[in-house]
């Protein structure tokens, strides 16, 4: 992630940016981050369904873990299209085997194969894929993300920050153990993935079809 992210400069938009978990990771001249939660850490708040930006506006963008929460990918993405200036970079990671989150607002899992019709499909170009993780690595997090959901929802009586800290301790173990077991065997079978992060350019004679 870090090795794209450093790849994205000037004024980057980062589009459902959350707390910000990536402001760090890109060498912007100016960082931008959108959401349409108020109460998140966010310099602007919209929809990635019709961003508030003028056409060709944006030098590079991030879009992570946002586009199975949206009811319309390809919208996101056309929107994108629009704001990117000519060659603009947009980094892109996406689910492609995870439980039920975020609900009821959780509508796709997406292949490599249907990240890429979907990002040319808006005019962009493939610069480069990377799969997140395979079979031992999802068993591994699924693991630990159900021992500190389970953790924290036992211990609703404590306030939220202790909670949070015993159900990272409970999920810490397995989570060290499947990613060292996984570094060895993921690669045995590339069929699976965790999900995938591209980074794709605006082509310059591109149009969203």
């Amino acid at each position: 992630m870090r090795r794209y992210g450093e790849g994205l400069g000037g004024l980057v938009l980062d589009v459902g940016c959350g707390y910000r978990p990536l402001a760090n990771c890109v060498t912007a001249q100016r960082y931008i981050g959108l959401d349409y939660d108020p109460d998140q850490d966010v310099d602007v708040v919209g929809s990635a369904l019709r961003l508030p930006f003028h056409d060709q506006s944006v030098d590079s963008a991030l879009c992570t873990e946002v586009l199975e929460h949206v009811s319309d990918p390809a919208l996101v993405l056309t929107e994108l299209w629009r704001v990117l200036k000519p060659d603009g970079t947009l980094l892109i990671t996406v689910p492609m085997s995870w439980g039920l989150h975020y609900e009821p607002y959780d509508y796709f899992r997406f292949t490599c194969y249907g990240l890429d019709h979907l990002v040319r499909s808006a005019g962009f170009e493939v610069v480069g894929v990377e799969r997140l993780g395979g079979v031992f690595s999802l068993i591994g997090a699924r693991l630990a993300d159900l021992l500190l959901m389970q953790t924290e929802r036992r211990l609703r009586v404590l306030p939220a920050q202790p909670r949070l800290g015993l159900g990272l301790c409970a999920a810490l173990p397995v989570s060290l153990t499947f990613y060292c077991v996984g570094r060895l065997l993921d690669r045995i079978d590339r069929a699976d993935a965790i999900g995938w992060v591209m980074l794709v350019r605006k082509r310059r004679s591109g149009h969203p079809e």
